[in-house]
Parts: C-alpha cells; structure tokens; sequence
C-alpha cells in the first residue's frame, strides 16, 4: 500500500496562502494530504473507493497577530451517520498531535480517538498546544497542529463528512498579545466523494470501420496462410 502524497508548496497554494485576498484569512482546515487510490490531494475534497487509505492533516492559517495558544480543537467525522470512514489501523493508533514551533502541550499528549458507525459520527481530539510564557510565531503558517489516518468503508457523494471545531465544552485561540481572538477564526469542513467509475471508450461509426478492415486484414493473412498447408495435405491423401 503507497500513499500519494501532495507537495506542500501545492498545499499551501491549495490554501490560499500569502495570496492577495487570503493575506489575512483566519482559518482553521481539515485537508485531504494522502491517498493511496486514484484521488488527487491537497485540498478539503477529494475521491475515493471503498478500500481507500486517507490521509487529513489539520491546519490553523495565522492571523497578523500570530497564535500563542490554542486547546481544545477537535475533528468530527461522519458527520451524514453512514460510517463512511474508519479510523486507520485502528481507534488509538490512527492520529497523531503536531504542534511545532510551540513548547508545550496544555494537556498530556494524548488523543482520544472515537470511531464511527452507522448512526453515530466519529471524534478525535483534543489538539491543543502553547507558546506560554514566550510567545512567538509558529516557523510556518499555515502551521499543522494533527494528522488523522482513515480507511474508506462506504464511500458516498453526499455532502460534508467531516469538521473541525472545539470539543465540548468548548476551546480558545491566543494571539501572541494573549487576546481571545477565538470568534475571527473560521472552521472548515472536509468532503469525501465517490471516484468516478472508469470510462469505456465508445467506438463512432469511423472506428468500427477500422476495426472491420483490421479484421479482414487478419482473416485474409490466415486464408493465405493455411491454404497451401490445406493442399498439400490433400494432395498426400490421394497418394
């Protein structure tokens, strides 16, 4: 099994980075960055089939003020109820907390990882980290803070199938002022959608004629081929 794994120059053109309007865009994403099938990354969409390996890497895109902290982050899936995807290998081995250019974690670092099922959406969280008591910038921005892995169980195009936001009872964002600025930042959402089935190729009127005169082609070569095998056999049995 290999994953396709997107650049992260495309991943972060992918997010707009640095880029005219979303200069100073606020965000926090969920975005598709491995596959192992046919589906290209790099971005919150992407296609897949049943058997597929995914990888979603979360980001938080920086605002001029920067990020001092952040807790409480988490990710829900099959958010629809159809146990679309599965944590990957398994709940408790499938996501991992990333978090550099920040010293220290809020909580242990650890994950609680809920799969999905039929009827009930699947979590992980909490991310959280900080820069406390020596704020400073994150070394890139967009900045990861997680990466969760997941299998494809029962692919469907119908909508949203994951977001990112705080877990209950709920969470923060710290600019490196150590101002609240939680309400400024938008959360997205991820989507996974069916693959296309593979296209047959339909012949026109201009291909079967030229599969009809390779055929003849071919039916003539044999004729040639077998008639003096033909005669010689019938003149040996007269003998």
């Amino acid at each position: 099994m290999r994953l396709r794994i997107t650049s992260s120059l495309a991943l972060y053109l992918a997010l707009g980075i640095g880029i005219a309007a979303a200069a100073d865009a606020q965000t926090v994403d969920a975005i598709w960055t491995a596959i192992t099938g046919s589906g290209t990354p790099g971005s919150s969409t992407i296609t897949a089939a049943n058997g597929d390996v995914l990888d979603m890497t979360i980001f938080i895109t920086a605002g001029p003020g920067g990020v001092r902290e952040y807790s409480n982050i988490a990710l829900s899936f099959d958010v629809n109820l159809d146990d679309e995807l599965d944590l990957f290998p398994s709940p408790g081995t499938s996501a991992n907390e990333l978090s550099p250019g920040f010293s220290n974690s809020l909580d242990p670092p650890s994950l609680t990882e809920t799969d999905s099922s039929l009827g009930m959406s699947g979590s992980v969280s909490p991310f959280d980290a900080s820069n406390a008591p020596n704020p400073g910038e994150a070394p890139f921005n967009p900045f990861m803070i997680g990466m969760i892995q997941f299998k494809v169980a029962n692919v469907s195009t119908d909508g949203i199938d994951a977001i990112v936001g705080f877990n209950p009872p709920g969470g923060f964002i710290f600019d490196n002022a150590g101002v609240d600025v939680t309400a400024t930042y938008t959360f997205n959402a991820a989507t996974v959608d069916a693959a296309p089935p593979p296209i047959v190729p339909v012949l026109g009127f201009g291909g079967l004629a030229a599969l009809a005169r390779g055929l003849g082609v071919m039916v003539l070569m044999a004729r040639r081929h077998f008639r003096p095998t033909i005669s010689r056999w019938l003149a040996h049995a007269r003998i």
